[in-house]
């Protein structure tokens, strides 16, 4: 029990491992709140400090999770007549700050006979990790996250560099050592990782401007970033032994392709995977691959519970795997998006998750759908690519006269024309993006819900913003005549490597008839996220 100045929490009940404690006001005689602690295994460890997991009103966060709560032994100065609790009545309900928790009504008579359904009991967690402290593992990886900002400054600041090698990652069709190891020392590949795992867990926006001011400088490096660090977030979902296997180093990268291209056979212990993938981005700077896989059993797929065949994502190191040379394109030279294959692969369990699994950790980041989180990240590198485009032609305007002219390009009405409608398709299309991505993250730290028309807007911001982008760009290209043709000029690359990003299928245009469609109240006729 803990004495709080007026408010009184009194122990109501002991479920499983856990206290459920309702606390109440020795003024108004009535109980406004619950809280939730790990019960004492012993009496030598009744009286240490045990950090609850929150307390609740409601909706409304009546206290803070802090480590140090101390227990007393203070009698309440009143005690309302409680009525037993029954955990078989429990439903699950989102609680805020990324916890699902199973609840009940409160139990005082005195509720009960005023009909304020808003309290609640928690019995427990339905995730483990939230009756644990969130910490780094590792000394050496257990240090203060950057701030925003100086996460996205440390991004920008990588810039001279990232141009400096831009050439060379074009040639050898592979992010330039250099350039890996600054990002990795920016801690960068990190931003989607657990904290549990070393990871900054960074907020979606802040991830998405990080990527994008990279593209300003390069759009395949950006890419290489992208998938690098959104493919973090699946230590959210692997089994504990195999986060730490896969995410516990510092400089650990994860490429591969998640569309079920592969087999997994079930066998004692895990799986025998075979088959090919491709678009593995950044394949020759990580140490572990993935691929998606369809589930066998006994000879057939194994069926789910809605009957649809089941589909995991398998995790091995890159050096059982075989590299194909596929990467020949116009544009993301730099990506090294190359195929890979194995065959008859044993991968233990530990390796796998379900693609229907939810997050084993409690971070909000995680309550996101984790396509989402990817196709939002990767739309912001058009932006960035835009913007780097509009400057380019702004320097170039500003020399260049066109012949039989005595004025420069930024003179000519059209030019000027184009530029401002490429800056307002530019900047409308990353605010819908950033707009949208800012809402539903609202929605997540308030313990909201992503309904329909919130998903089908943040797929409708994300091909927009793309579009929007692209469109710019090609304003740009034709306003720079026979300049951009050449290699040299920076808009021949923005060029390729914009229509190359509009080849992912996440990025198609088909995409606005999915979300028009949910928003003229006919719903989604596919799953609007997959994962």
């Amino acid at each position: 029990m803990m004495f709080h100045g007026r408010g009184v929490w009194r122990r109501i009940a002991n479920i499983g491992s856990w206290h459920v404690t309702e606390m109440c006001s020795s003024q108004r005689r009535s109980a406004i709140g619950v809280e939730l602690k790990r019960k004492p295994t012993s009496a030598s460890v009744r009286n240490r400090r045990i950090s609850p997991v929150a307390a609740y009103s409601g909706d409304r966060l009546l206290s803070e999770p802090t480590a140090g709560t101390q227990l007393c032994r203070r009698e309440p100065l009143f005690m309302p007549p409680l009525q037993p609790l029954d955990p078989a009545k429990a439903r699950p309900k989102c609680i805020g700050r990324g916890l699902i928790a199973l609840v009940l009504p409160a139990t005082s008579r005195k509720q009960n006979a005023l009909k304020k359904h808003g309290f609640w009991a928690i019995v427990r967690s339905t995730h483990e990790a939230h009756h644990r402290p969130r910490q780094s593992f590792g000394g050496r990886m257990n240090h203060t996250p950057p701030e925003p900002a100086d996460l996205v400054a440390t991004a920008r600041g990588l810039g001279p560099l990232i141009r400096d090698s831009r050439d060379e990652s074009e040639r050898e069709r592979r992010l330039p050592a250099s350039v890996l190891s600054a990002m990795q020392k920016a801690r960068l590949f990190r931003m989607y990782v657990p904290v549990e795992y070393g990871g900054l867990e960074t907020d979606p926006i802040t991830s998405m401007q990080a990527i994008e001011a990279v593209a300003e400088a390069d759009a395949a490096t950006a890419w290489n970033l992208m998938i690098g660090a959104t493919y973090g977030i699946w230590a959210a979902f692997l089994p504990e032994a195999g986060a730490r296997e896969i995410y516990g180093g510092t400089d650990a990268v994860v490429a591969g392709g998640l569309r079920p291209s592969g087999i997994a056979h079930a066998t004692a212990g895990g799986y025998l995977v075979s088959g090919r993938w491709a678009f593995a981005s950044g394949i020759d700077h990580c140490a572990w691959w993935n691929g998606g896989c369809m589930v066998y059993e006994k000879g057939a797929p194994r069926p789910t519970e809605t009957g649809t065949p089941q589909t995991v994502l398998v995790f091995f190191p890159a050096t059982d795997g075989e590299r194909i040379d596929t990467w020949d394109t116009g544009g993301l030279r730099g990506t090294g998006s190359h195929d890979y294959a194995v065959r008859d692969l044993f991968v233990p369990s530990q390796r796998v998750l379900a693609f229907d699994n939810v997050p084993r950790v409690p971070g909000l980041l995680y309550r996101l759908p984790c396509q989402a989180l990817l196709d939002n990240a990767m739309a912001a590198i058009p932006l960035g690519i835009a913007r780097t485009a509009i400057n380019s032609l702004i320097e170039l305007a500003a020399t260049k006269r066109p012949g039989r002219s005595d004025q420069p390009l930024a003179e000519r009405l059209t030019i000027q024309a184009e530029v401002g409608r490429a800056e307002a398709l530019y900047r409308s299309g990353r605010a819908f993006l950033y707009d949208s991505v800012a809402e539903s993250w609202a929605d997540v730290q308030a313990g909201r819900e992503i309904g329909v028309t919130q998903l089908a807007m943040l797929r409708l911001a994300r091909t927009h913003a793309v579009q929007a982008a692209v469109q710019a760009i090609d304003l740009m290209y034709t306003a720079a005549g026979g300049s951009s043709v050449y290699t040299h000029n920076l808009l021949e690359r923005c060029f390729r490597d914009a229509h190359t990003v509009t080849q992912h299928v996440s990025m198609n245009p088909a995409n606005y008839q999915a979300s028009g469609r949910v928003l003229l109240g006919l719903g989604p006729d596919r799953p609007l996220y997959r994962l």
